[in-house]
């Protein structure tokens, strides 16, 4: 059964608002800046999400972003209301990076510096509030799955939904949903003596880039459409292997695995 378009929104406020609520509140209980102090990081981070977000979305969905550069309102409307969840992340790291100006002193944030000395913005900070709120939106994308992409291939595993036609698909939203919960648990059970900070960052970075992009086959486009495909633009499939989403996630692993083999190869020489 499609679900009608008027609780699908009320299921995307309340869940959006409770994701939003829950990262604001984790974040603040480790990060306590003065107003001056958070604005130019709160910029670049809230600019960086949109951007990579509305960026990646389309190029997953091509249809989509070449109507919405000539104006066509049906496509606007569709690129304001989506966008790639890999692609916020990503890109509100990298603005973070490249705004690269001090930040008011967290709690626990970088080890070894002194209370009321100005460090940089610590990424780690924000591995548990993204985790806790990607992982209530991938909740909340089971109530609104017949309304945007993102619903799993048949499966004829007993844990699989039916979203709408009858067949019980990969409920691919609650595998990673799965994942983000063990990454926030992972992350409070490290050492944070043992790592640098941005480490443990850089590690939930590259699980994820990871996760996203093996998860990516179980959803369509590459199962068979059904029905309900039509209402929705098809993931352009770049080069007959993978979905622009796909494609970043690969490329951003890569881009770290440098920094992951010398982060492996000192914590082993710690140990040692």
């Amino acid at each position: 059964m499609i679900v009608p378009a008027v609780p699908v929104l009320l299921f995307k406020f309340l869940f959006w608002a409770l994701a939003l609520a829950v990262f604001l509140r984790r974040l603040g209980e480790n990060w306590r800046p003065t107003p001056a102090a958070a604005r130019r990081p709160g910029a670049a981070m809230l600019l960086g999400m949109l951007a990579g977000a509305k960026l990646v979305y389309a190029f997953n969905y091509p249809a989509v972003g070449l109507n919405a550069l000539i104006g066509d309102t049906q496509s606007l409307l569709a690129l304001a209301g989506a966008g790639s969840a890999p692609g916020a992340v990503l890109g509100a790291v990298l603005a973070l990076r490249w705004s690269g100006q001090p930040a008011a002193q967290s709690t626990g944030a970088t080890p070894g510096s002194s209370p009321g000395t100005a460090v940089f913005f610590d990424l780690d900070m924000l591995v548990v509030p993204t985790a806790l709120a990607l992982a209530i939106l991938d909740c909340g994308s089971v109530f609104w799955a017949l309304s945007e992409p993102g619903f799993g291939v048949a499966t004829a595993m007993p844990w699989g939904l039916d979203f709408g036609d009858g067949i019980p698909r990969q409920p691919v939203m609650l595998y990673e949903a799965a994942f983000l919960l063990c990454a926030a648990w992972a992350y409070g059970s490290l050492q944070a003596n043992l790592f640098r900070p941005g480490e443990r960052a850089l590690l939930f970075l590259a699980a994820y880039c990871g996760v996203r992009l093996l998860a990516d086959y179980f959803r369509t486009p590459f199962g068979p459409p059904f029905l309900t495909e039509m209402m929705h633009p098809r993931a352009w499939i770049y080069f007959r292997l993978m979905t622009a989403e796909q494609w970043v996630c690969l490329l951003a692993f890569f881009f770290m695995l440098p920094a992951w083999f010398r982060l492996t190869r000192r914590l082993m020489q710690g140990l040692a």
